[in-house]
């Protein structure tokens, strides 16, 4: 049985409380519009927010991540990022085998039709989620199937790979080799792309995680990434000026968010033996994101009353990427 509005739910070892859905936070920017009557076929503007708040409402009943009640999966991020045209050059150049483009955490698939639209290879696209069922809806919401949107897509946990990480973090090793014994049968699938990506997405995906488990899992980003210098990470989510515990979040968790200082650091020490240059800077939420703080004073901010003001002194976006470079 779901549980019930205003319990407290565990997401990734953390408490969150299953606030109600509030149609009125889905708000779309014209370029989103767009997008979205382009890969829904819906033009009528009312019919197609119903369309999303049907999907997102079946979604967060059996799934209550903060990024589907706040409608942020319709922000199309990726292809917006700094270094997406760099990202989208390589993905395009036989020069750099094609590269293959991992999106960690893909949820419906957003940006993974934002990638395909912008003109990167989609038979170089892996999509990657913990939850097969956030994909399946995401074929529902975009009026698609495996058949006539065929991206690969892997269901697993990111943390099983760290069995298979190498040991070698030499970047003279080009590609570098999962740890999978001969005798095993079924590693898990993502496992035997490690050392291949050219290039991994990480959009809303960290600020999820404890301080530590992000820390695991920038080892794990790094360890499926080629060492071929051009190789990038690259992604965005919550962070703030000084790194340490955010209170003030939607939803009641205390989410751990980095600066771009202790980001950068985090990120040379994962790297190993890797050079990697590393750029983070802060920006602001953004008026919509700001705007739904305010307005939900009788709902939204209840678990604390002080939470609105205390998201836009607080947290911003953190828009980074990692990038492998010669010595």
């Amino acid at each position: 049985m779901d549980a019930p509005t205003g319990t407290a739910v565990d997401f990734n070892g953390l408490a969150i409380h299953r606030l109600p859905l509030d149609s009125s936070l889905l708000r779309l920017a014209p370029n989103e519009l767009q997008f979205f009557q382009a890969q829904t076929g819906i033009a009528d503007v009312d019919a197609l927010l119903a369309h999303i708040h049907s999907i997102t409402h079946e979604a967060y009943t059996v799934y209550p991540y903060p990024c589907i009640r706040w409608y942020t999966f319709v922000k199309i991020t990726g292809v917006h990022h700094p270094a997406y045209p760099f990202v989208l050059t390589r993905g395009i150049c036989p020069s750099h085998g094609g590269g293959i483009l991992i999106d960690i955490g893909c949820c419906f698939g957003t940006d993974v039709r934002a990638f395909v639209q912008g003109g990167y290879p989609a038979d170089k696209i892996i999509a990657f989620d913990i939850r097969q069922e956030l994909w399946d809806l995401g074929h529902r919401l975009f009026k698609t199937s495996s058949h006539n949107f065929p991206i690969e897509f892997v269901q697993g946990n990111i943390f099983d790979l760290e069995p298979y990480l190498p040991s070698d973090h030499s970047p003279n090793s080009g590609a570098l080799q999962p740890r999978i014994a001969k005798t095993e049968v079924s590693p898990p699938p993502l496992a035997l792309k490690i050392g291949q990506a050219s290039a991994v997405y990480a959009g809303h995906l960290f600020h999820l995680f404890t301080e530590g488990d992000q820390r695991r899992v920038a080892r794990i980003l790094v360890g499926l990434l080629s060492r071929r210098p051009g190789s990038i990470i690259f992604g965005r989510h919550r962070g703030l000026s000084r790194a340490g515990l955010n209170r003030a979040v939607p939803s009641g968790i205390s989410m751990f968010c980095h600066s771009p200082d202790s980001w950068s650091e985090m990120w040379t020490e994962v790297a190993g033996a890797t050079p990697v240059h590393v750029e983070a800077k802060l920006t602001d939420l953004g008026p919509s994101m700001s705007d739904k703080g305010v307005k939900g004073e009788g709902e939204e901010l209840a678990w604390d009353p002080k939470c609105a003001q205390a998201m836009m002194d607080s947290a911003r976006w953190l828009i980074w990427s990692v990038e492998v470079v010669s010595r």
